[in-house]
């Protein structure tokens, strides 16, 4: 059941200043039918996301260094697309994780633990990421971009019923050749490297949301 969103609130969200991370999970711009042709195109074109709070985050990021000897910042490049939270709630079923107060794609810390956990050697991991109620020795901050972009990518459907007429399926990515910012404190340098050719994010089996370094 859809509930329709009030004039005036849909106003607000649509307008110059309204933060992008609160418009496209209500995907206010409905056209009568649930997955309406060109939902995402409309989403994807007011996409505005606030600069000034996304540089605001970098700097606060790179405050911890004067806490930490061990702090760590890598710039990479995505060399494929990236997407995320695609089962996450949208009116489309075609979700997206934004940061709540910059508007901007990101890549949670929990996220990015749980990939480097992924390509850690056993015998290492409690030791790095902790077990329980024992704190590991690395810590790790979001993931943001440095000029954020976003386009429209496409996936076709192959079950039986519509393997003669398939519907494509239209969601958000961030382009490959973006720039994302990885900080934190530890020295796990050779974990990245193999979570970079691992990929991040969503559908990484097809080879979505891999990196390389400047």
């Amino acid at each position: 059941m859809i509930i329709p969103i009030p004039k005036d609130l849909c106003e607000l969200l649509e307008s110059p200043t309204a933060n992008f991370s609160l418009l496209f999970p209500r995907l206010v711009s409905w056209d009568d039918k649930l997955k309406s042709e060109g939902s995402i195109e409309k989403l994807k074109g007011k996409f505005k996301p606030n600069l000034k709070i996304l540089q605001q985050i970098h700097k606060n990021q790179q405050k911890i260094k004067s806490y930490s000897p061990d702090f760590f910042e890598k710039e990479v490049q995505l060399t494929q697309p990236f997407v995320s939270g695609l089962g996450s709630g949208h009116p489309t079923e075609t979700g997206f994780i934004l940061d709540r107060n910059s508007g901007s794609p990101y890549i949670p810390a929990s996220s990015i633990k749980g990939i480097l956990r992924s390509v850690c050697e056993e015998k290492d991991a409690d030791k790095l990421f902790g077990k329980g109620n024992s704190r590991g020795e690395i810590t790790l901050l979001d993931a943001f971009p440095k000029n954020p972009k976003l386009e429209v990518d496409i996936m076709n459907p192959h079950s039986k019923k519509e393997t003669e007429n398939p519907i494509p399926i239209k969601f958000l990515i961030v382009p490959k050749g973006t720039v994302f910012v990885f900080r934190g404190i530890g020295k796990i340098d050779e974990l990245f490297q193999k979570a970079f050719e691992r990929g991040f994010g969503a559908k990484t089996n097809i080879g979505y949301g891999k990196f390389k370094s400047r």
